[in-house]
């Protein structure tokens, strides 16, 4: 189950939603933390856009992981809140290994502190 592959390229609707989000790369890039150069690779397949990046994308862009990868079927749009953006953006700027800790204290967090 990987996503549509033509002629050894990597298939995306990145520029497509980023179009629709009313978003130039390079306003893009400056939310991501990464150049211009790397926006553009992922919007050709050039470059695969990593997990991380791919879930701070949809949620600056204001849609889903399935949309940027260009999957079909029944995915509910989920709307991101003005915070939440926030945080994604905080978290596409941290280091791999501040990324990692945070992780590391949301999963211990969200486990110790279940609704009732």
């Amino acid at each position: 189950m990987g996503a549509r592959k033509s002629g050894g390229r990597h298939k995306n609707n990145l520029r497509a939603c980023r179009e629709a989000a009313g978003k130039s790369q390079r306003q893009l890039a400056a939310i991501m933390g990464v150049s211009e150069k790397s926006v553009s690779a992922w919007e050709t397949g050039r470059v695969e856009m990593k997990a991380d990046h791919l879930l701070a994308l949809a949620n600056c862009l204001g849609c889903t992981p399935n949309d940027l990868l260009g999957y079909e079927g029944d995915v509910r749009m989920v709307r991101v809140r003005a915070y939440e953006e926030r945080y994604a953006e905080i978290y596409a700027r941290l280091a791999p290994n501040v990324r990692d800790a945070f992780e590391t204290i949301l999963d211990a967090t969200s486990k110790s502190r279940r609704p009732k």
